[in-house]
């Protein structure tokens, strides 16, 4: 941890007067200033980089040319100098991102009649740092890098306010730049550690979200269009369909317009009464899963939050009482028992009444399911993919829902055919989709698994030992192979 204690070094140096770290903050800054000016090919007709370089250069010469004025000292002011808490895993500082993206800037606070205007953009800076041989030293024993941190370097993020002028890509380019060989600003100090520079487009963000699109235009059009719809078939059903029914069955038309009904639907999902032939135990069981399931979610995705003592997770997590919490994902498999058990009873049930069943009972059994999950699947997906980014922000709401966002318009196709599991699990659209994807392919299987069992049931019980069997040994032998952590990886990735 050589290059984390000289680190520090340099931070009781500036405090101690040698240099401010304003001081340091704007060198830097001329340092790119530098490095922009010789990556930038001075031609007549400069590409598109070549144009969003120098708009960049225009943002940061200007911001250090004005370092004393009030604008600019905000935005110094609300960029990560260097955290407290190194040694003990606080890797990551998310600076002050309103003091940063409130900074807005015209041509006359430039004193300038001409030149684009800009405002502060809050990025946070992953500044990788690979050391020798993937270990370090964790109280005194060597542990590999990656089951700390989920990757093969110690990554550690600081907040940098840039002007908005300077796109992510250009940012990203200029400090591996100025962090490569043999340019490695850190060879003063003696390091010759590599360091790696990673932003991505959803870790920098401005109070600016963009122009309203088609695609955001087009949900907001349904959404308008189905509480149009809900709104007519309410009226209808409390001052019409109801008070006409009570002494004749509904017709069809009455009943499509009380599918669409507040005052129905609510009634009903609120309606405490259980049939004589349902499960209640089952209710018990659901809601313990799925506070399991909250709750274990929560803990998990703690490392990749910004935490003061990363480093205590190691031993924190071997103590007895979190066992429950690492065992998250037998939650998980709570729900598919559930799942798997009511597809059972309710075939049982359709055979006690009628005794065939044939290829088109199977294909109306997978029709009605798809019609019964998508429409409401379908919204989750569209708002996901427009509306949700624009509701809230802040220094780290891009870097996830940035990334949904993006992910669900590229493959919501993928979520649609419940498929997203398999054809490209590392980007499909909402990470929790996976268990719709998992639970629709199990039921497409299901007929496979339960005619055997009514029809034969002795080969039935054969098949079902088997498949036992293979569940159990395949995804240890997944597990061994691919090197995946159990329970769950409590790492920052």
């Amino acid at each position: 941890m050589r290059l984390i204690v000289l680190l520090l070094i340099a931070s009781s140096c500036a405090a101690a007067g040698l240099s401010t770290p304003e001081e340091l903050y704007v060198r830097f800054l001329d340092k790119i200033i530098a490095k922009l000016n010789d990556l930038v090919e001075h031609t007549d007709e400069p590409s598109k980089e070549d144009q969003q370089r120098i708009q960049c250069i225009y943002g940061i010469d200007n911001f250090v040319r004005h370092a004393t004025s009030s604008w600019a000292l905000s935005m110094i002011d609300s960029a990560t100098k260097l955290q407290s808490g190194l040694l003990r895993g606080n890797l990551i500082d998310l600076g002050q991102y309103d003091e940063c993206v409130k900074v807005n800037v015209k041509p006359e606070d430039l004193n300038r009649t001409d030149g684009p205007s800009f405002s502060g953009q809050h990025c946070l800076v992953s500044f990788n740092i690979h050391v020798p041989n993937n270990t370090m030293n964790l109280n005194g024993v060597p542990k590999n890098l990656r089951d700390i941190f989920g990757v093969d370097y110690i990554p550690i993020t600081m907040s940098q306010c840039y002007p908005s002028l300077c796109e992510s890509w250009v940012l990203e380019e200029v400090l591996n730049s100025i962090f490569s060989v043999p340019d490695n600003v850190l060879e003063m100090f003696g390091v010759n550690y590599q360091v790696t520079v990673s932003i991505s487009k959803n870790d920098c963000s401005t109070l600016d979200k963009g122009p309203i699109d088609a695609a955001e235009w087009t949900f907001a059009a349904v959404v308008i269009f189905i509480i149009i719809v809900t709104a007519i078939s309410t009226s209808l059903d409390y001052f019409y369909i109801e008070v006409q029914s009570r002494n004749r069955p509904k017709t069809n038309t009455e009943e499509l317009v009380v599918a669409f009904s507040l005052y129905t639907n609510v009634r009903k999902l609120l309606d405490t009464h259980m049939p004589p032939d349902a499960m209640t135990s089952l209710n018990g069981m659901k809601f313990f899963s799925m506070a399991w399931v909250v709750v274990s979610h929560r803990y998990r995705y703690l490392a990749t939050e910004p935490l003061a003592n990363l480093l205590d997770f190691p031993e924190e997590i071997k103590k007895l009482m979190k066992m429950f919490l690492l065992s998250g994902p037998l939650a998980v498999d709570s729900f598919f028992l559930i799942s798997g058990l009511l597809n059972t009873y309710t075939f049982c049930f359709m055979r006690e009444k009628n005794r065939r069943y044939t290829p088109l009972d199977v294909i109306n059994g997978y029709i009605h399911r798809f019609f019964r999950l998508t429409p409401a699947y379908l919204m989750m997906i569209g708002f996901t993919a427009t509306w949700l980014y624009r509701l809230r922000d802040g220094p780290v709401w891009y870097r996830f829902v940035g990334i949904t966002r993006d992910q669900c318009r590229e493959n919501y196709w993928q979520n649609i055919v419940y498929l997203n599991n398999y054809i490209n699990p590392d980007t499909y659209c909402m990470m929790q989709s996976w268990y719709l994807a998992a639970d629709m392919q199990m039921f497409w299987l299901s007929p496979f698994v339960i005619y055997p069992l009514w029809r034969w049931p002795i080969y039935g019980i054969i098949e079902v030992i088997l498949l036992t069997v293979a569940s159990i040994l395949s995804p240890m032998l997944v597990s061994y192979f691919e090197q995946i952590k159990t329970p769950i990886p409590m790492t920052t990735e």
